[in-house]
């Protein structure tokens, strides 16, 4: 698995935060920049990389090198999924991963693109209730109508799914969850924390401290709708924001984390969210897809018993 350009990022000492007005602000060895983020579901073509004049970076699924040699032409910072970075700071000081110029990482099995994952999340999460409609599933994925359709059609041809005027019909759920998992692309922008505090009282911090809307996923998610092992890790999703400050302190890999915030802009991890309790404590929740994906990317011995234990309640569907 790649290591993710934010990990690589805080290991060289860097303090990472997201503005809630999609904004990034890096300070690292001294050298501080402000950038304007832009997320892209696709790598733009050369001929349509223009110049910019204000810190700016790109976050897409991956850049060729002939795309990255553009955008830095241009002026632009970028950082990939796949762990490629290579930041500007005002200064002129530039800070890249090793892999930034790396040509186009080819996996043995494609991960779909941003969209099509966002759909097919959106598709299971309402797999027993009425079929939606292509229309509905474009609002909630943020894409079009027309790539919906494209999307559909595809799933369909290779067996994933039915259909019934347009709309997508779950023939399969396991098969459909399995692939889901082996082929979605998710890009959060991911930091890893340390507390000695407890969960529950890592939790209340990161109530505190995060914008809303806080969603909980991964083993704390579990615990509180179906227990099945003591939680060893509280991981938190945000639109913006950063843990920094008493009692948090930055480590470099989810093996050193109990406590894990992601900031990511996908829709349906949003929409999908409900109230739940645990501890004493209310919060949202992420749906139970999100927090298969979560527990089956945890760090721990038991992280892939405790996925396995959670797919059956999540292939099972609601009770």
């Amino acid at each position: 698995m790649a290591v993710s350009w934010t990990t690589s990022l805080v290991s060289a000492g860097a303090d990472v935060s997201v503005g809630a007005d999609s904004t990034l602000e890096i300070t690292l060895d001294g050298h501080h920049a402000v950038y304007h983020l832009h997320r892209s579901l696709r790598s733009p073509r050369p001929a349509e990389v223009s110049a910019v004049d204000v810190p700016s970076l790109l976050q897409v699924p991956r850049v060729s090198t002939r795309v990255a040699a553009a955008l830095a032409r241009s002026g632009w910072s970028f950082a990939t999924t796949d762990g490629a970075a290579l930041l500007r700071f005002p200064d002129g000081f530039t800070w890249a991963t090793e892999s930034s110029n790396r040509p186009e990482r080819v996996d043995a099995c494609p991960r779909w693109s941003c969209g099509m994952s966002r759909v097919v999340h959106a598709i299971l999460s309402s797999a027993h209730q009425t079929p939606p409609t292509q229309t509905a599933l474009a609002k909630l994925a943020g894409v079009t109508q027309a790539r919906v359709s494209t999307i559909v059609r595809d799933l369909a041809r290779a067996g994933l799914v039915g259909t019934e005027r347009g709309r997508p019909l779950v023939t399969n759920r396991d098969r459909l969850v399995h692939e889901w998992l082996k082929r979605r692309r998710f890009d959060p922008i991911v930091t890893y924390w340390s507390t000695t505090s407890d969960l529950a009282s890592a939790l209340d911090t990161a109530l505190k401290r995060l914008p809303a809307p806080i969603i909980v996923s991964g083993d704390v998610a579990a615990d509180a709708d179906a227990p099945h092992r003591r939680p060893a890790q509280l991981l938190v999703l945000t639109q913006a924001g950063s843990l920094a400050g008493p009692g948090m302190l930055p480590v470099l890999s989810a093996d050193e984390a109990n406590v894990v915030l992601e900031v990511t802009d996908d829709p349906v991890v949003a929409a999908e969210a409900h109230d739940t309790e645990w501890r004493g404590r209310t919060f949202l929740a992420a749906d139970p897809l999100q927090v298969l994906w979560d527990l089956a990317a945890a760090a721990g011995t038991d992280a892939a018993q405790a996925a396995d234990h959670w797919r059956t309640h999540v292939v099972r569907g609601p009770r």
